[in-house]
């Protein structure tokens, strides 16, 4: 290889780098969402046994309500819902209680997460963990 040949190499190589590690890393990074469906199914199922009138009524709205409506009530049907930890992160507490009975090594350390009440953790895990639990 030429030596301009290898400038254009280090040059390349030098650009590339320096784009990669400057930056406001803050900024650039997305806080995860958990999905929405997933919101859905998992008070479906969290609400399916509420012996209440507003609890058969989110275990319908996760059953059959749109999305985004899965969402808006979604901690508020974990209220209603489950009897512990009101107030507490709403997907710590699915995670949690959904996970509570898997025998898996995967699904136990799930539900593990949800107790260990880590908002920010149990949002990157919600979905792995809701699909793990769900099954």
């Amino acid at each position: 290889m030429k030596t301009s040949q290898h400038m254009v190499v280090v040059c390349a190589l030098l650009v590339g780098m320096s784009a990669w590690g400057c930056g406001d890393n803050d900024s650039s990074v997305a806080e995860p969402t958990p999905s929405a469906a997933l919101q859905c199914e998992v008070m479906g199922s969290l609400c399916h046994d509420s012996p209440s009138a507003a609890g058969q009524a989110c275990h319908d709205l996760g059953h059959d309500g749109p999305p985004n409506a899965c969402v808006a009530e979604f901690a508020g049907c974990l209220d209603v819902c489950l009897e512990h930890g009101a107030g507490e992160d709403p997907f710590c507490r699915a995670i949690g209680s959904l996970c509570h009975d898997s025998e898996s090594a995967a699904g136990q350390a799930c539900h593990d997460l949800g107790h260990d009440g880590d908002p920010d953790m149990c949002r990157r895990e919600f979905d792995a963990c809701a699909q793990l639990c769900l099954e």
